[in-house]
């Protein structure tokens, strides 16, 4: 006789009670369907864990490329630049940052598509939470602008988001971004660099 689960009812002898043979019984299989949900669930919460735990892996190492791209990018036109032609306007929580690199003697900044424009200057400012860098002509009009790093944030009392301190000619430039993680952590990553400038 058949029952439950393909579990095999037999007589144990003659005129005897049924006895299993074979199979399971309905509470053998509802202990065995809960301990595969419990099994199921340990392994979802490892798995969630493991890619919460990647995710904070590949965003630091994006955040640390991003912050070093930035403060490259400042510190290879500082360095083409005169202390005579860099300003720095100090802010609450960013500076501003105006300066001219030269070309063949003369101090200017790249126009659009490139050519250089004397008298013209680069400027880096904080809007938002957005670093931008502006090049502006004779006048002060920008004439292009960008954004070269998003998310500028995470400073407590005393600290700036962007930053441009001068010691002579040495010029340290630091950046602070701060990231939110898909669980919605956030953490902040900041990165300074100096740099000499030639008089």
């Amino acid at each position: 006789m058949r029952g439950f689960a393909g579990t095999v009812w037999a007589r144990a002898s003659e005129g005897g009670k049924l006895v299993r043979t074979a199979g399971f019984t309905i509470l053998e299989a509802a202990i065995g369907f809960a301990v595969g949900i419990t099994i199921l669930a340990v392994l979802g919460n490892i798995l969630i864990g493991t890619t919460n735990s990647l995710d904070y892996v590949v965003q630091d190492c994006v955040t640390v490329r991003d912050i070093q791209d930035v403060v490259d990018g400042v510190r290879t036109e500082l360095r083409s630049s005169s202390t005579s032609v860099i300003t720095i306007v100090s802010g609450a929580t960013a500076d501003t940052l105006a300066f001219q690199v030269s070309s063949g003697g003369l101090f200017g900044a790249q126009d659009v598509n490139g050519a250089f424009q004397q008298g013209w200057s680069i400027r880096y400012l904080v809007s938002g939470t957005d670093l931008v860098r502006e090049v502006l002509d004779t006048s002060g009009t920008v004439q292009s602008s960008g954004v070269v790093a998003q998310r500028l944030g995470g400073a407590t009392a005393g600290q700036k988001v962007f930053s441009v301190t001068k010691n002579g000619s040495l010029y340290v430039v630091l950046v602070r971004i701060q990231k939110t993680f898909s669980d919605s952590k956030t953490y902040t990553k900041s990165m300074q660099s100096t740099v000499l400038v030639k008089g």
